[in-house]
């Protein structure tokens, strides 16, 4: 199956829902942010995301859970959804495009393994989420997670590990990203796992498929290739909110807050550092 992760449903985006579920012949749901209310599905099959979901499946949930932890969507819908064998998560700002689009899922429908990601190593020292990913008995690793495809198996791995973490005061205080728990947890803990990019065909290029800059979804998206992805790509006043994220997040002043925060983090790393991951 697939799940379309997004806070908003509109006329494009169950368009987009539609050709992926065209493409791939797989049924695709919305993995719908509800933490504000309820959102109208436009009669496409959803999955709400809320605190009281998340919590009632013992996971602890920040302020920002909807947004830092795409992977809470993923147990949500194999509770829902227990006869899923694999589950992909699309972003609803991403694009596909190229010649022949379908390829993406042609290309993994016969390989089994746990985890399909793209930009999967190790994590550097300056990545801002590799202090949430201390431990005694784990490297970090990262991902992107725009488009990631999880099994059966290593969800009900992954929510194990959430679990346990939430049990713990100093995990909860440096609570990981999804990018960064999940391609910590099931690297250590030696699942398979296969880059997009892995065999032919290419599935994305870094100039396209990336953190930043934000592309302008009201121009064509379009690619001579067999298959491309686009991340991310927005419209309107969402293109433009991004765009003024990403410039704030560029220019980020240090002030005695922040300082503050670093001491806390140092301490926190250091007492995580020594128990296991």
């Amino acid at each position: 199956m697939i799940v379309v992760r997004t806070d908003r449903v509109d006329a494009k985006l169950e368009a987009f829902a539609a050709e992926l579920e065209s493409l791939s012949g797989l049924p695709t749901l919305f993995l719908v942010d509800e933490s504000l209310g309820e959102i109208d599905s436009g009669g496409r099959a959803k999955i709400s995301l809320t605190p009281k979901a998340c919590k009632s499946l013992g996971l602890y949930c920040p302020k920002d859970f909807a947004w830092r932890c795409g992977d809470y969507g993923f147990y949500l819908a194999r509770t829902q959804y227990p006869e899923a064998t694999n589950i992909w998560m699309i972003e609803n700002d991403v694009r596909l495009a190229g010649t022949t689009p379908k390829a993406l899922f042609e290309k993994f429908d016969s390989i089994s393994v746990d985890l399909v990601t793209s930009y999967l190593h190790p994590a550097e020292r300056e990545w801002p989420w590799r202090k949430a990913l201390k431990a005694c008995d784990a490297r970090p690793f990262r991902c992107f997670f725009p488009v990631v495809r999880l099994s059966a198996q290593a969800v009900d791995l992954l929510l194990e590990k959430r679990r346990a973490h939430s049990g713990q005061w100093s995990r909860r205080w440096l609570w990981p990203n999804d990018e960064g728990f999940v391609a910590t947890t099931l690297v250590n803990a030696g699942t398979s796992f296969m880059d997009l990019n892995d065999g032919e065909p290419k599935i994305y290029r870094p100039d396209q498929f990336s953190f930043a800059p934000a592309l302008d979804g009201s121009l064509p998206i379009e690619s001579a290739a067999p298959v491309a992805l686009f991340h991310p790509v927005l419209e309107g006043d969402a293109l433009l909110r991004k765009r003024k994220r990403l410039q704030v997040r560029a220019h980020r002043r240090r002030n005695l807050t922040w300082f503050r925060r670093r001491v806390r983090e140092a301490v926190l790393r250091r007492l995580n550092k020594q128990v296991r991951w």
